[in-house]
């Protein structure tokens, strides 16, 4: 479903770019979005299951963010991106002598970006966009378990360095509040959305 949604967004995109109508948004214009996404940490983590695991959990919040945009231009807007994200997997499992074990892997971060968009639509009730974010990212990962065989591990911050590649849409149902949707490449979430409101 959401690989015909990707395409469906790219074919808009490239079919739309040069329509011209009233815009609903424009230039001096400031919008705050709060959102909340989905990222793909469980397909990361889920190649850490054991074969021999009696019960597998997985557990989280977020991304959750929060967007400041500016228009600067008719079709350009900068802004700031800030969101938050913590996830934890763990499983038992179960050795030779019938001695269970567990063990959790954690990973919590916080990314804060510079924002770019370039708006190909404009349109009364419509914007669609592709931005870029650079920034910050705080990321610590760890492991822990009471195996003795296993080793405890904290994976420092080692490349703070936080990027997104991302093309979204807003529909505004009044002058002044809207719903958004966004898919993406790093950054914290595959896909996000919430509620835009322009000052």
């Amino acid at each position: 479903m959401t690989k015909y949604f990707i395409i469906a967004l790219a074919i808009a995109s490239f079919s739309l770019i040069g329509i011209e109508s009233q815009a609903q948004i424009e230039k001096g214009d400031v919008l705050f979005e709060g959102y909340y996404g989905y990222s793909l940490a469980k397909g990361f983590w889920s190649s850490m299951e054991r074969e021999d695991a009696l019960d597998i959990n997985y557990s989280g919040f977020g991304p959750v963010g929060a967007r400041f945009e500016y228009r600067a231009a008719e079709k350009l807007s900068l802004g700031l991106d800030v969101n938050y994200r913590v996830f934890e997997f763990s499983q038992d499992y179960e050795d030779m002598d019938n001695v269970v074990y567990s063990s959790k892997y954690t990973s919590e971060q916080l990314r804060v970006m510079a924002r770019m968009n370039f708006h190909f639509i404009n349109e009364e009730h419509l914007d669609y966009y592709m931005g870029w974010g650079v920034g910050y990212k705080y990321s610590v990962k760890d492991f822990s378990s009471n195996d003795d065989s296993n080793i405890e591990v904290e994976w420092p911050n080692i490349f703070p360095v936080a990027f997104r590649v991302s093309t979204g849409v807003r529909y505004f149902f009044t002058e002044n509040l809207g719903l958004h949707g966004e898919v993406g490449i790093g950054g914290g979430s595959f896909f996000n959305g919430g509620i835009t409101y322009k000052l």
